[in-house]
């Protein structure tokens, strides 16, 4: 049951302003035939029983259906040094070819 309680309050701050809920509205009229109603889904949530959430995680989580994804980033700090440092290069070499400039003309 708190686990319940938990999903509907998330539910209810998704609905906190007029705007969240016009989204919403709108997101479920892509979805839902125009001869279904809206669908309730507080009612959906109390409707969830311990043996629905068994047999959810019997199926899905089974140990045939793991799988183990390794993410390595393709940018990092130290893939970022050089390209930093030529970039601060070009930069000076523009800051002091500005301030050559700006000086002999005056």
């Amino acid at each position: 049951e708190s686990a319940k309680a938990g999903i509907r309050g998330r539910l209810l701050l998704g609905m906190e302003s007029n705007m969240d809920l016009t989204e919403w509205l709108s997101e479920i009229s892509l979805t839902v035939p125009d001869d279904c109603p809206v669908p309730d889904p507080f009612r959906e949530i109390a409707n969830v029983t311990p043996e629905d959430v068994r047999r959810v995680a019997a199926t899905y989580l089974a140990p045939e259906r793991r799988y183990q994804a390794i993410h390595r980033p393709g940018i990092t700090p130290s893939r970022l040094r050089q390209p930093a440092m030529v970039g601060l290069g070009f930069a000076l070499a523009s800051l002091g070819v500005w301030w050559l400039r700006r000086n002999r003309s005056q």
